[in-house]
């Protein structure tokens, strides 16, 4: 995170301080007093940049400025950043053809977004008996996404449903 509380002017507990201009010019190490008035004459404030360096690094800008530059720096630091989602999506062994297309184009969808896609296959009664239809249920998902996505780990059961997960290709 961003560091927002700056010391500035009369603040400033250093006798001694390296100064440097709105420019950008090192103006060398100066006396606080000085270094108070030269940012005086710019019309701006002397803000401590870097307390724990000997002496301390000052920079004479305005602190408004200063805090606004922080702020979008930490934003853009946000908006880079990479949330990976996962997306649900639930299928039974018995699906018809319309429907499994359906789940298939929001699976395309949600990988081309970046997003992970946890696979839940829900079986129920009679179904538990025939786990080939799953398996092949699995095998025709992985094969209809192999250009866009793989299979991450193994396959778990949770009860009789197994669940899978799909990752993006990079």
């Amino acid at each position: 995170m961003v560091k927002l509380d700056y010391r500035i002017n009369n603040n400033i507990k250093a006798s001694k301080v390296r100064v440097i201009d709105p420019d950008g010019i090192n103006q060398g190490i100066l006396d606080i007093a000085l270094a108070i008035n030269l940012a005086k004459e710019y019309d701006l404030d002397l803000v401590e940049i870097s307390p724990e360096s000997n002496p301390p690094v000052c920079r004479i800008t305005s602190l408004s400025k200063l805090k606004y530059q922080a702020q979008v720096k930490e934003k853009d630091i946000k908006k880079k950043s990479s949330k990976i989602e996962v997306k649900d999506i639930k299928i039974r062994p018995v699906i018809e053809e319309h429907d499994y297309q359906t789940k298939i184009n929001w699976a395309k969808k949600f990988i081309k977004n970046g997003n992970n896609i946890r696979v839940t296959i829900l079986i129920k009664g009679r179904e538990a008996s025939h786990p080939i239809l799953a398996e092949k249920l699995i095998d025709r998902i992985a094969l209809d996404l192999k250009d866009i996505a793989m299979i991450k780990g193994n396959r778990t059961k949770f009860g009789k449903d197994i669940i899978f997960l799909l990752e993006p290709i990079k």
